[in-house]
């Protein structure tokens, strides 16, 4: 018989005792395919690499990433790291549950991100709406 362990960090503080929650789950020998880390909005370029190469997974919650403080959406980021990311609703009772709220948020919050200094200069997207969908389903 195996012992099917899955496990789902949150990664959204930017308090200090959890500032490299990842290089501690690594060190620890708990980075792992099936594992879901949730925000990541404060995890290092190299944390992210580290999960993609460890086939791990990252939920963005953007509505409640952004309304609670935990930052920007780390989609572009993620992306960068070749993650996937997947869309989640996080907290419900504050938040919609519904899917589409959550993807037309995603969406804006990475087109604002987007956005060149410049706008003269076109706007080069990280995301398209097919992305977004398939981030949901």
């Amino acid at each position: 018989m195996k012992l099917l362990l899955i496990l789902i960090a949150t990664l959204a503080t930017a308090a200090p005792a959890f500032a490299q929650d990842i290089t501690t789950l690594d060190k620890l020998g708990l980075l792992a395919p099936r594992c879901t880390y949730v925000h990541g909005n404060e995890t290092t370029s190299d944390e992210l690499k580290r999960i993609s190469a460890t086939g791990g997974h990252v939920s963005v919650a953007a509505y409640s990433e952004m309304l609670m403080g935990h930052g920007k959406p780390p989609v572009r980021r993620l992306l960068a790291a070749g993650l996937h990311p997947s869309l989640s609703a996080d907290i419900v009772t504050s938040m919609p549950g519904d899917m589409f709220s959550h993807m037309r948020v995603t969406y804006t919050a990475t087109r604002m991100q987007d956005l060149p200094e410049d706008r003269g200069t076109p706007i080069q997207e990280s995301v398209d709406a097919a992305d977004i969908l398939a981030m949901a389903t």
